[in-house]
């Protein structure tokens, strides 16, 4: 006899529904897309008016904003990572079968080759 997981329902209110959905890495998204958006449009005034942009400002600001979106990236890589080989080990606790293709990836997530 398998235990078969116990999923509770719980209404949300719509600011719960918009909190919820507004996470860490959404905002920052937003707010670096609206900062490159404004500070291209201040270096396409700024070349207008004067015939040349800062270029050492430009390539700093868009590689900061690139190494910041890179981190956020590796981040929720790895943070999905985990949550799907928690979520393994749990269904094997529980003692329900994985796939094969689930056990595959199993073995190959947790690097242990001589397990078969």
């Amino acid at each position: 006899m398998n235990p078969k997981r116990i999923i509770k329902s719980k209404t949300l209110t719509e600011d719960e529904k918009i909190r919820k959905s507004l996470k860490t890495m959404n905002i920052v998204l937003i707010v670096i897309g609206i900062y490159l958006f404004l500070f291209t449009g201040c270096m396409i005034y700024l070349y207008i008016k004067t015939g040349g942009i800062p270029d050492t400002l430009v390539t700093c600001v868009f590689g900061a904003c690139t190494g910041e979106l890179g981190v956020m990236g590796w981040i929720k890589s790895t943070k999905d990572k985990y949550i799907k080989r928690a979520e393994k080990l749990e269904d094997i606790a529980l003692g329900l079968k994985p796939k094969p293709a689930q056990l595959d990836d199993f073995i190959e997530d947790t690097g242990d080759e001589n397990n078969e």
